[in-house]
């Protein structure tokens, strides 16, 4: 049996949706901060995190911190929160990269970090799908800039494309997948005025899926004029 204990509301969160109903049956979740009632043991206390640091005191017999990235990595040592995290047996991070910047921002202090990268494909789908020539598509939340998020540059890449149109290369269609989370940057992508260019904002799984099987090339513009010591 699992355990969960999430920040968000145990009734609208992700988990339903990534995992089937035939195992959501052997699944219990719980509101994060019931978390602190625990007084027995588990086999195994898997936290996750954007900080160096857990946020809770592990009760398994074998403990696991995955940190998905350490946003506070310049942030000074702090050393109750150093003991906190020395409770647990193993680190896990998604990349060389993260791991290299979570060990600099330890300034010293070791762990037992290990690297275990996140699956690419979950189902091999053998369908051939035809594309669309000169297609692309960008995928991502719509947010203004933001130092605390994965900011995905559209706007760069629409000013790209427009210099394009404007030299009279015009013969492309350009794809943008994403839920709204500003408005300020959907109207400015929407100044572009790209004749070709297409927004789908909140779109559901269906619409996704069918931009995706039918644009030819993926931009993933994550870092784009970004400063990789300050801002990974």
């Amino acid at each position: 049996n699992v355990e969960l204990y999430i920040d968000n509301d145990p009734k609208n969160n992700i988990i339903h949706k990534i995992i089937d109903d035939l195992y959501m049956a052997n699944i219990t979740i719980y509101p994060c901060k019931l978390y602190n009632n625990i007084n027995y043991q588990v086999d195994y206390c898997i936290t996750m995190g954007n900080s160096k640091y857990p946020y809770i005191n592990p009760c398994g017999k074998y403990n696991l911190f995955h940190c998905q990235f350490p946003f506070d990595h310049i942030d000074q040592i702090n050393p109750d929160k150093l003991i906190l995290l020395n409770k647990y047996d193993q680190v896990i991070v998604n990349s060389e990269f993260t791991k290299k910047s979570y060990m600099l921002s330890l300034f010293g202090n070791t762990c037992n970090i290990t690297i275990l990268y996140p699956p690419c494909i979950k189902n091999i789908n053998t369908q051939i799908h035809i594309k669309e020539p000169n297609s692309f598509v960008l995928i991502g939340r719509i947010t203004d800039y933001n130092l605390d998020a994965h900011n995905k540059n559209f706007d760069l890449i629409c000013k790209i494309f427009q210099k394009l149109h404007y030299e009279n290369i015009r013969n492309f269609y350009v794809y943008i997948i994403g839920a709204n989370h500003s408005t300020n940057m959907l109207n400015k992508l929407k100044s572009y005025n790209l004749p070709n260019l297409f927004i789908f904002e909140n779109a559901t799984e269906d619409i996704k899926n069918n931009v995706l099987n039918k644009s030819k090339y993926i931009i993933n513009n994550t870092g784009m004029n970004r400063n990789i010591d300050t801002e990974p």
